[in-house]
Formats: structure tokens, C-alpha cells, sequence
């Protein structure tokens, strides 16, 4: 009995004590294809967190989206939007804009309008992560659907869909995920399940599917800083 209590005692310390904390939050312009706005400006905002968490991270709003993105403090932010929905990017600050690279930290939110070809992109997406098996006749259909509003077809070199990426089900309409590092995956743009660069990095987040739009997150941060993905991504997941 006295090793049990030693053991759970143990397991207690170490597990961090979560407090209300007040963290900043920044606020990020946006540009968007109807109009833009600058920054909203900077506040605070009360969390549940760890204190030695809530001192590496901060919020980061729009105007247009008053959902709050927790992100490690001190980075940098842009937001943009169309017709076919709207993106928040935060990245390291003094770094070029890392959504183009495949081993620059990273973490995008946004959602994507479930109309059109964004509707199409939406379905597939929904099928290869809830199935995990996308046949040659599947992929030669949906393409030509694709080709109806003359895009091309961004998957047409899979068959296999994000074969590496630890998945799950959240509910009914959530499927967090996790890329671990040197393989290919779901994630960030040039971190796709076919081709391009295969980031070094791990890559965590989820997609939420709704009838009118999805919503997507991609977290990828340096080795120095994954301890706070779970964070994150939890934060997100009650703010939608």
C-alpha cells in the first residue's frame, strides 16, 4: 500500500496543476478578396493552463474571426480570405512566411466553404481520412469532376491516403491527427500524402467536418516546443 501511494504520488507531481492564467492576445490583419482590416488590438485573455505552459503561449484573433489560436508567444501573424473561406497563418517571428516550407514550424487554422470545387476537396478529404482507401476508379471519377470546373485534381497520384498519419475520431464530425516526423502525410501544403517535401518535423491537428464548411488546423512545431500541440489544438477544438 505505501509503494502505491509513493507511485500515485508521484504520478500527481508530475502531471502539471492546471490554474487560470492570463495570457496576451495579439491581433492579426486581415486580407481578403472582399475587403481587409487592420489588426484588432492587443488584450488579454483568462485560460485553463499549466502555469509554465500559459508563459510560452498566446492567443492570436482577426476581426473577421473572433476565434482565439493559441500559439507560442511572440510569433507572427496574417489572416486571408475568399469566397472559398478564410485562413489565419502564425509563424516564428523575424522568419520568412512559413507555409510554403516544409521545415518551418507552422500553425494555420481556418475553414473552407463546403460549395463548388471546395465542396469536392471537403468530400474527398472526409472519405480518405474516415476510409483510408481510395481505389483508381474512385480517384478517375472524382477527378473528372474536378475537371468540370477546370482544376486540377490535387490527389490524382494517390491511391493510399496518409498511410503514416495516427488518426482519431472525435465524435461524429472530428478527426484529430498526428504526422510523425520524416514521413508523409496530411498537414501542411507541401507536407502532402504523395509528393512534395517530407517536412522533418512532426505535424499535429484535425479536420472538423460540418454541413456548410470544414474546419481545418495543421500545429507543427519544432522539436524544442512540441510539448505544447496537445495545448493547442484542445484550445481550438472548444473555441469552434
Amino acid at each position: 500500500m505505501f509503494l502505491l501511494a509513493l507511485a500515485l504520488l508521484a504520478v500527481c507531481s508530475s502531471t502539471p496543476a492546471s490554474a487560470a492564467e492570463t495570457i496576451p492576445v495579439i491581433g492579426c490583419a486581415f486580407d481578403g478578396a472582399f475587403g481587409s482590416s487592420i489588426a484588432p488590438p492587443p488584450s488579454q485573455k483568462t485560460i485553463d493552463l499549466p502555469p509554465e505552459i500559459a508563459q510560452e503561449l498566446a492567443f492570436y484573433v482577426t476581426a473577421q474571426d473572433d476565434t482565439p489560436i493559441l500559439a507560442p508567444r511572440g510569433w507572427q501573424c496574417s489572416a486571408s480570405g475568399g469566397s472559398g473561406g478564410d485562413s489565419l497563418i502564425i509563424w516564428p517571428a523575424g522568419k520568412d512566411h512559413a507555409a510554403s516550407r516544409a521545415d518551418a514550424p507552422l500553425i494555420s487554422y481556418g475553414w473552407v466553404n463546403n460549395s463548388g470545387i471546395h465542396g469536392l476537396a471537403g468530400r474527398e478529404l472526409e472519405r480518405r481520412l474516415r476510409v483510408r482507401n481510395w481505389t483508381d476508379e474512385e480517384n478517375a471519377l472524382l477527378a473528372q469532376q474536378f475537371d468540370y470546373y477546370g482544376v486540377a485534381f490535387p490527389f490524382s497520384s494517390c491511391s493510399a491516403p496518409f498511410p503514416a498519419d495516427i488518426l482519431s475520431e472525435r465524435g461524429h464530425d472530428i478527426v484529430v491527427y498526428e504526422k510523425l516526423p520524416h514521413q508523409r502525410g496530411i498537414g501542411a501544403r507541401t507536407d502532402s500524402a504523395c509528393e512534395g517535401e517530407i517536412s522533418p518535423l512532426a505535424t499535429d491537428g484535425f479536420v472538423a467536418f460540418g454541413l456548410d464548411e470544414n474546419r481545418t488546423m495543421v500545429v507543427r512545431l519544432s522539436q524544442e516546443q512540441t510539448h505544447l500541440a496537445k495545448q493547442i489544438i484542445e484550445a481550438a477544438l472548444k473555441a469552434r
